[in-house]
């Protein structure tokens, strides 16, 4: 048997033995084909061949003659002869493709060569992070459409406890409370132009609380987000697992030094009208759709549980 192609680590794609099966719900092969790359001289393995081969064995040939002359009839010629037989063969190639092995292959190569952090109070911006635990997914293409809709408006304001002005208020808790508004105002009207993606959320199950927060992208989702929450609603049953490089710890200090860095930029889009609109829109637009401040952000590579 011959076989063409490379490999990234001791083991052959081909001869890989596994003594568990993943059940994977996201799979960002492009990515994860761009690490993989990186292990191996010749580049990322984007296809396996295997071939068999047999030949039959060729029966040699032979040529009898014989001769004599006999008296009164003359001489005369006797002769017989076979021809070598002829050579036979037949041969069998089959052609894998490693998609799904590369993501198992990258799984192994990284944990042997100790870059997997398991514990993000530890881990540092754009390393690779494991963390298991209780899956939700928020879908929120489905709802691009519900913002319009005056009822689900009432029920966010509703749900913001905004405080409204009375007569026993100070001038300044009025103007608070108009804030207040005029913010909920321009987060309902921006909401409804913004992007929306299929975000998805963790809650660690080691004793840890730890909290993640990802972005997924729907092409690369292995069962399409929506029939997700028509068949759950919300939780995926079961312990996942996520595989990402951490983007983002938790929010705590550091937002004043931000912003002295921002002030202190040269003049340009980030001190024009743009670039402070820019700055007073993008915490709103986060807080309505994006990470949670209590959450730490992984892009993720790979989610996908241990089949027993």
């Amino acid at each position: 048997m011959s076989k063409s192609g490379g490999k990234a680590s001791k083991v052959e794609q081909g001869e890989q033995v596994t003594d568990s099966v993943f059940d994977f719900l996201y799979h960002d092969g492009r990515r994860i084909g761009s690490f993989l790359a990186q292990f191996d001289q010749s580049g990322l393995i984007t296809e396996i061949k295997q071939g068999e081969s047999v030949t039959k064995g060729a029966k040699r040939g032979f040529k009898l003659e014989a001769g004599a002359q006999v008296a009164l009839l003359g001489g005369g010629n006797l002769g017989f002869e076979r021809s070598p037989g002829e050579a036979g063969g037949e041969s069998i190639e089959r052609s894998y493709d490693p998609f799904w092995a590369n993501a198992r292959m990258f799984l192994d190569v990284i944990d042997e060569k100790g870059l997997i952090q398991r514990d993000l109070s530890t881990a540092a911006i754009g390393q690779f992070v494991l963390v298991k635990g209780w899956l939700s997914i928020y879908d929120l293409l489905m709802f691009q459409e519900a913002w319009k809709l005056p009822s689900l408006q009432r029920m966010i304001r509703s749900g913001m406890a905004l405080t409204k002005p009375t007569g026993n208020m100070t001038s300044a808790q009025k103007a608070a409370a108009k804030e207040q508004k005029d913010q909920t105002d321009m987060v309902l009207d921006l909401i409804q132009i913004m992007p929306h993606a299929v975000h998805a959320s963790l809650v660690s199950s080691d004793g840890s609380a730890q909290f993640i927060w990802c972005p997924l992208k729907q092409e690369y989702m292995v069962t399409p987000a929506s029939e997700l929450v028509l068949m759950h609603g919300v939780q995926v049953p079961g312990e996942w697992a996520v595989l990402g490089v951490l983007s983002a710890h938790p929010d705590f200090a550091g937002i004043e030094q931000v912003n002295v860095q921002a002030d202190a930029a040269p003049v340009g889009m980030m001190n024009s009208m743009v670039g402070q609109a820019s700055n007073a829109i993008a915490p709103l637009v986060r807080l309505a759709l994006g990470r949670p401040g209590a959450a730490a952000a992984i892009t993720p590579l790979l989610i996908f549980r241990e089949v027993a």
